[in-house]
């Protein structure tokens, strides 16, 4: 196992996490040391050759005047393990504990609380991003007290399938994650076994186009926004009737083209629906309810 490493200042830091977003998924991750104020890079690679190209590609994404240097250096499978397992803790939204598989039999979860064990494994989503965590609690928001039976989602870039488990896990009788990376399926479908999900959960390798046909009670888009612009007359074509919208992956600055974008189409389709935008941070992200096919201005809402 091959690491690489190189300090940045603050101001690289945060163009590097919005490059990372759209390279995901990917072997990078940011640090940031509280003490002495310093931020670096870090990444873990097979070998030298993988290591090597994934610099250079970041390099090339980045376009900074001077490339990054990276420092090279040798992992035994232990280091790699330990380092892997450093920067993912327990944390929980209400009674909800999103749990590391390394820590299953060692967390005690609270009395009426629901565990969610996630590997991330080399996919993204353990819910500590910014991006993650906003679907997560606009889920919990729209669906923890509604009775979900014969409700289906569609989780569209799952990742570690975080989403779709926590779907599963709110009552959702019907769940498909979909993604266009096999290690990312792979992964969803570790973290599926894990937590003894024996039905109403599927993980597929598969693009959006597969499912033109297809309908769903919620929708969920964790991509960058560029994606979400592209392909939103197919994104909303997924909805049913009666249904919500949660499109994630949005840095602020981009939020309000994003919700104008959706907002013009669903005005232009007939669509009686709500307009919510969230902010976390430097992220956004957009719900939308659909209530009818009645021709009506969407109604905003901003928190």
């Amino acid at each position: 196992m091959i690491k690489l490493v190189v300090e940045i200042n603050r101001h690289e830091s945060r163009i590097i996490e919005e490059t990372l977003f759209e390279l995901a998924p990917h072997n990078w991750t940011i640090h940031f040391n509280r003490r002495n104020k310093s931020h670096r890079i870090e990444g873990v690679f097979r070998s030298e050759s993988l290591a090597t190209k994934a610099a250079n590609e970041l390099n090339n994404f980045l376009d900074f005047k001077n490339d990054l240097n990276f420092k090279f250096e040798a992992l035994c499978p232990t280091d790699w393990k330990n380092s892997y397992k450093h920067h993912f803790k327990v944390w929980n939204l209400t009674n909800y504990f999103f749990i590391p598989a390394w820590e299953k039999e060692l967390f005690k979860v609270p009395p009426q609380s629901t565990s969610i064990f996630i590997d991330p494994g080399m996919a993204f989503g353990t819910g500590t991003h910014e991006t993650t965590r906003l679907c997560l609690e606009l889920m919990h928001e729209a669906f923890t007290f509604q009775k979900l039976l014969d409700f289906n989602l569609v989780d569209i870039g799952c990742g570690s399938g975080i989403l779709s488990i926590f779907a599963r896990k709110l009552g959702f009788q019907k769940v498909l994650g979909i993604d266009h990376d096999q290690d990312s399926i792979s992964n969803a479908q570790s973290n599926q076994v894990l937590n003894e999900i024996d039905s109403g959960l599927d993980f597929m390798l598969m693009d959006l186009q597969r499912l033109d046909d297809m309908k769903f009670n919620c929708v969920i888009v964790n991509i960058q926004a560029d994606v979400l612009l592209e392909n939103s007359h197919r994104i909303i074509n997924l909805l049913s009737e009666e249904s919500t919208l949660i499109l994630s992956g949005i840095l602020s600055f981009e939020a309000k083209d994003v919700e104008k974008h959706y907002e013009n189409i669903m005005t232009t389709a007939g669509i009686n629906s709500t307009i919510e935008l969230t902010e976390k941070g430097q992220w956004s992200a957009i719900k939308i309810n659909c209530y009818s096919r009645i021709k009506n201005q969407p109604q905003r809402k901003t928190i």
